[in-house]
């Protein structure tokens, strides 16, 4: 059995479709490399759609009818943010299509051992997607948080991906210590909202501490920051980014609101 996956929009929507290749990759189905993974004959192709901006959702339509019109025979899945606040259009671009909404995701990772008969360990949650390897990327990503809570009049994110919620610290620390021991250079940093990490046992443990940590505890590592919203920098976080092993790159998104 061969899979395609075709990602659209973040690097947390990059991690996301990491962890459901990773976990097809562990059962022995054959994954597909990025960049023939439109035009090369598989199984199955899973695509993990974006809903920021009109344009990305056109090119996930687009990508839908590519593969329908050339592998008739392929089972074609659709997940992510579109998938998730407009179910309906892509259902009816073609009866073939089958729709897993974002809040669904997870499932993905267990797909594999349902197309092979097999009993899936556990039933996966937002925070579980972690990869052992990486079939497109060759730097490692770390989800900290999920959702937002801004709810920005142009924005369709909180509606796709729920309420803000992080991993424990504990967890992250855990598991950025399991890539640096893999031999990974890199980690980014990434989750929809990373400026609103709190760990949940620690209502006080914020953004800046957890990178004060990582650092500290995989210092061979170099640390990339992703997405940080404007209002969330101040001197604290500013402080904590001097640390020689966090990247010299910040992204600060102003939005187009198309």
């Amino acid at each position: 059995m061969t899979a395609g996956f075709f990602t659209l929009g973040c690097k947390l929507n990059q991690y996301e479709t990491e962890g459901i290749a990773d976990s097809f990759k562990n059962l022995g189905i054959t994954v597909i490399p990025a960049l023939r993974s439109l035009d090369e004959q598989a199984d199955l192709y899973i695509i993990n759609t974006c809903t920021v901006t009109s344009k990305s959702e056109q090119k996930a339509r687009r990508v839908i009818r590519k593969l329908l019109k050339d592998h008739p025979g392929a089972r074609v899945i659709v997940t992510g943010c579109y998938a998730q606040v407009d179910a309906e259009s892509l259902k009816n671009i073609d009866s073939r299509v089958r729709v897993v909404p974002q809040d669904d995701k997870p499932s993905l990772l267990t797909l594999a051992s349902s197309l092979l008969d097999r009993e899936p360990e556990a039933v996966p949650g937002k925070f579980d997607y972690m990869p052992s390897s990486y079939s497109f990327h060759t730097r490692a990503f770390l989800k900290i948080q999920d959702g937002c809570d801004n709810f920005c009049s142009y924005c369709r994110v909180p509606f796709a991906r729920g309420a803000s919620v992080s991993s424990p610290s504990a967890r992250v620390l855990e598991r950025a210590g399991v890539l640096a021991a893999k031999g990974f250079g890199e980690i980014v940093i990434t989750g929809v909202n990373i400026s609103a990490f709190r760990d949940p046992e620690k209502p006080d443990y914020g953004l800046p501490r957890l990178i004060e940590n990582l650092a500290a505890s995989v210092p061979g590592v170099r640390l990339r920051v992703s997405s940080l919203e404007p209002e969330s920098i101040n001197e604290e976080l500013l402080a904590v980014l001097m640390h020689p092993t966090i990247c010299p790159h910040f992204h600060l998104p102003v939005q187009s609101g198309s």
